[in-house]
């Protein structure tokens, strides 16, 4: 029996041995990151880095960058938002 994951990644297409970027959302305390491709700016209520092509960003208040690697980081925080980034100011 599949997992909940692995049964919504085969649904859109994909499977698990793909290398997938991936966000875990940790109530509005902290985001985990996987598979980024660099931090393109921090701030203590923004934080914007590269997914491939993409850019996402995370929005909060008192947000930290606790941890990161060169594919792997961990902000804490109150996290507000996450979600795409079109280079504008979302706010």
């Amino acid at each position: 029996m599949q997992s909940f994951l692995e049964e919504s990644i085969f649904r859109l297409g994909f499977s698990m041995e793909d290398s997938l970027p991936r966000i875990t959302v940790f109530g509005k305390k902290g985001v985990a990151v996987e598979g980024h491709k660099g931090i393109l700016s921090s701030s203590d209520t923004v934080v914007v880095f590269r997914f491939g092509k993409e850019r996402m960003r995370i929005e909060g208040e008192r947000l930290k960058v606790c941890e990161i690697s060169s594919d792997e980081l961990f902000v804490r925080g109150r996290i507000l938002c996450v979600g795409a980034d079109n280079g504008e100011n979302n706010r």
